[in-house]
């Protein structure tokens, strides 16, 4: 059935949007809406998501042709074909499910499908206008259900609103979820794509979880439900609605199902749409129907309110393209993208007269202007070669050298993205000759060398006509220390670095000239692994000098301030960082607010880097506890926004209050903050030890994917694979890790403990024999030696006590010892270091439990005295 043929048979059953308006404007107050949202695969579809039929289409025809043998001819062929011969497992009722679950054998494949599917979309401006519909501040609707696998809803949070919502995507994290919550909340229906329990085949979309199933019904006593972009094909949640329909306590402010004029309208669907309360409103389309819904409410939509300001160039750019051509559908979506367009082209050209002011404060021309409009325009459309040529041809034409210069390196910038590296190294060229005393334009071409080693070549080939500049020597320094922790191909000493650094400062020796902090860079470089006393001494000579000197020029500025919190002056590590915190409280009392911020961060940092390994003679939960309480602090009341501030609260709840709930809070928030990147292991590793979630740290990782570095993502995401126990995923990762950043001393230690963990002992032997000459850090090389005679062990064959006993004479840290220890079956020792641990930081015991070097029959007795644990495990 058609819309037209619904229309003649339930006229009396038909509203309009003016009357859905009418209905949500009916709230008591700002914060107490009528209605909550369903929404369905059709509002994916301008976020460039293929709709279930595109799938099923494609599915139908694979399938036919491989069960029949026969080439593909129409769809009713195919059916025909399916429903006679494969009657057992086809249903055309329910196309999507039963060929999906055909298609893919294992839950594990389905979400793999999913993902990729899903991976690139970005949320359309349909979903900018919901999200503010929910924004707690001015509430239109309560809570958005949605039966689709992908993350557009939290990701148009993430990109449009401040204000974080409440993501329910499986059963067991919706139980505490309670009606007064005033934040936005998203419930996945069916799953998300990142969890393999999605439901997507036909047994598993016949009911839902029992959990997901009650709040469907809480959330249905005292809310209307308008649908949207949603067929009403599976039974689980037809089921349940129908059922509440035959009691008058649900959907109190009835359901309206918004139908588009060429929908096919189901016989379900039609025989729901004739019981008393549910009524049929017809839309143009998930974006058209919300901007109006918007527009009739709360007005325009905001530019600057409701988008997050980090987001806002990239949410503008993806709107203003309107690839799908909603703005010829909606006055409303084209009244607003006028108005986006108009900011954006502002924005844009302001940035670049401030870029190109940088260069030369000559007068920038309206012509001029244009052009790199229009080169900025084509880039963000994806039309990259389009921008190029473009580009070519205003070179033509006469630019002054500023103009030249910017178009130049937006050439270079598509080749890089087209990973075109000796077409960009033409542009560099020419680039360079527009000025080749200009060593801005050399470093430009430095980076587009992919290998530290290339660049390198190319830097050494340059250097002595930079000799004067302070950042030519400092790029140049940068670039040699990265490139001698892999390689002494060039034959560059440290001797060669210092000078280019010495040169630096003699040019500039000023607290803003970075040369101060990559000097201790390349301390810590030359002095890695060089144990002897006297070596140590000198180390620790240069170090305090290089400091001394900084804090002569200004012990009050945040370079001196980073100096003393560099990791090479750590090797007291708690009474020289106990040291930094006094310095830094010191500064913070007269501090200028945004100093405080800085001040009270690194304090935060310090008793975080404490966290993991025990500190002899420290009563670690106590410090922080009394540094949270400090009221000296109480001049800065932004504490709650940072990261560090939530993770040691964490810490507390988790050590003096046993409450896994609040824990649990206080991480999910900590993953919120704007500076979350910074604790992005601490973060990811609480989600899988403590919490036990991998699925939360797969939100997390995926969420500021953009905005880390690919080893960055690469190494959460090996981290997280090795947790849910998912060899072949985990090893890619950290094979690609290694490949990007060369760094074999963090290969090794991953890949062993990796084939540890999936018992593959062999090749754990095998490997770290092939490869323990060269690790050259005895740190990672103690690690990894543990790791092989864990792998021997696990073999049932004799561990060498010999090399575990000379690891133990020469690491202090805890958990070597530790490791040792268990190898070495000593039962007294191990309880004893297991205690220890515990009592510093009661949030070690599950990362021990995880530890496959310790037996569980050594964890037993912590399990039975610590609630905590056995709470942290029910959750």
């Amino acid at each position: 059935m058609k819309y037209e043929d619904l229309r003649k048979e339930l006229s009396h059953k038909e509203r309009t949007i003016k009357d859905l308006v009418s209905y949500l404007e009916t709230r008591t107050s700002n914060a107490t809406p009528n209605y909550n949202v369903l929404i369905g695969a059709g509002a994916s579809v301008s976020s460039g998501i293929r709709t279930g039929q595109d799938l099923v289409s494609e599915w139908r025809k694979d399938i036919y042709e491989i069960l029949s043998g026969k080439e593909y001819t129409t769809e009713e062929d195919s059916k025909t074909y399916l429903m006679t011969k494969e009657g057992n497992w086809y249903s055309e009722s329910n196309e999507y499910s039963s060929l999906f679950e055909k298609k893919f054998d294992l839950p594990s494949q389905r979400r793999r499908f999913v993902e990729k599917e899903v991976d690139k979309a970005s949320p359309s401006i349909g979903y900018a206008y919901l999200t503010s519909l929910v924004d707690s501040s001015d509430r239109y609707i309560d809570t958005i259900f949605t039966t689709n696998f992908d993350d557009l809803i939290n990701e148009a949070f993430y990109q449009f609103s401040q204000t974080r919502p409440i993501v329910c995507a499986h059963d067991s994290s919706i139980r505490s979820l309670g009606l007064s919550s005033s934040r936005p909340k998203i419930i996945k229906l069916h799953g998300d794509y990142l969890f393999d329990d999605i439901k997507s085949t036909l047994r598993e979309t016949e009911s839902l979880e029992l959990n997901i199933k009650n709040k469907f019904i809480e959330f249905s006593k005292d809310f209307g439900l308008i649908v949207v972009g949603y067929a009403g094909h599976d039974r689980s949640i037809m089921d349940v609605i129908n059922h509440l329909l035959k009691s008058d306590d649900f959907f109190k402010n009835g359901i309206y199902w918004c139908i588009r004029k060429d929908d096919y309208i189901s016989s379900e669907l039609r025989k729901l749409l004739w019981k008393d309360g549910v009524y049929f409103v017809l839309i143009d389309g998930f974006d058209e129907f919300f901007s109006e819904i918007h527009h009739k409410t709360k007005g325009p939509l905001s530019i600057k309110d409701k988008l997050s300001e980090s987001k806002q160039d990239k949410i503008l750019s993806f709107f203003t393209t309107d690839q799908m051509g909603l703005a010829k559908s909606s006055i409303y979506i084209a009244e607003d993208l006028e108005r986006f367009k108009k900011h954006k082209s502002k924005s844009d050209i302001s940035d670049m007269i401030r870029d190109l002011r940088d260069v030369d404060d000559e007068e920038i021309s309206e012509d001029s202007i244009k052009i790199l409009l229009n080169i900025e325009t084509l880039i963000k459309r994806g039309e990259l070669l389009k921008a190029k040529d473009f580009a070519d041809e205003s070179l033509l034409h006469y630019l002054p050298i500023n103009i030249k210069s910017y178009i130049l390196r937006k050439i270079i910038y598509i080749y890089k993205k087209l990973k075109l590296k000796n077409e960009a190294h033409i542009y560099c060229d020419k680039l360079i000759n527009l000025d080749i005393f200009n060593y801005e334009y050399y470093i430009v071409k430095g980076d587009t060398y992919e290998r530290t080693i290339d660049r390198c070549k190319y830097i050494k080939e340059n250097i002595g006509s930079f000799g004067r500049s302070v950042l030519f020597n400092n790029y140049a320094a940068v670039n040699y220390i990265k490139n001698s922790k892999y390689s002494n191909e060039l034959g560059i000493t440290h001797d060669d670095i210092s000078k280019l650094l010495e040169t630096s400062l003699k040019l500039d020796p000023s607290l803003n000239n970075n040369a101060w902090l990559i000097s201790l860079d390349l301390i810590k470089e030359k002095y890695k692994n060089k144990k002897n006393i006297k070596l140590e001494e000198k180390k620790r000579l240069e170090v305090n000098t290089l400091i001394e000197k900084a804090k002569g020029i200004n012990d009050n500025h945040t370079t001196y301030f980073q100096l003393i919190d560099h990791i090479v002056n750590h090797n007291d590590k708690l009474e020289k960082r106990m040291n930094n915190i006094t310095i830094y409280r010191k500064a913070f009392d007269k501090a200028f607010l945004s100093k405080k911020a800085y001040l009270y961060r690194l304090i935060c940092k310090v008793y975080l880097s404490f966290s993991s390994e025990v500190e002899k003679g420290f009563d670690y939960i106590s410090n922080i506890d009394e540094f949270l309480n400090d009221s000296y602090y109480d001049k800065y009341d932004k504490k709650d926004e940072s990261s560090d501030f939530n993770l040691l609260k964490a810490i507390i709840s988790f050590n003096k209050n046993a409450n896994i709930n609040e824990y649990r809070e206080l991480i999910i928030k900590a993953s919120q903050c704007s500076d979350s990147i910074s604790n992005l292991s601490n973060i990811v590793d609480s989600f899988l030890m403590q919490l036990k979630e991998p699925e939360l740290a797969i939100e997390f990782v995926s969420k500021i994917k953009e905005e880390i570095s690919d080893k960055q993502y690469l190494n959460a995401m090996s981290n997280i694979e090795t947790y849910n126990n998912n060899l072949t995923e985990a090893l890619e990762y950290i094979e690609e890790a290694y490949k990007i950043s060369g760094d074999f001393k963090e290969y090794a230690q991953s890949k062993s403990f990796c084939l540890i963990k999936h018992r593959e002992y062999k090749e754990t032997v095998n490997f770290v024999c092939d490869n323990i000459v060269k690790i050259e850090e005895k740190d990672a090389a103690a690690v990894c030696k543990i790791n092989k005679q864990l792998a021997i062990k696990l073999q049932g064959k004799d561990v060498d006590k010999n090399e575990i006993r000379n690891i133990i004479a020469k690491e202090n840290a805890h958990s070597i010892k530790l490791a040792c220890q268990c190898l070495l079956g000593a039962e007294v020792q191990i309880k004893r270091l297991i205690k220890v641990g515990i009592e510093y930081n009661k949030e070690t015991i599950e990362v021990y439990k995880y530890w496959p070097v310790i037996d569980d029959v050594y964890m037993e007795e912590f399990n039975e005295c610590n609630n905590v644990y056995s709470i942290a495990e029910s959750f």
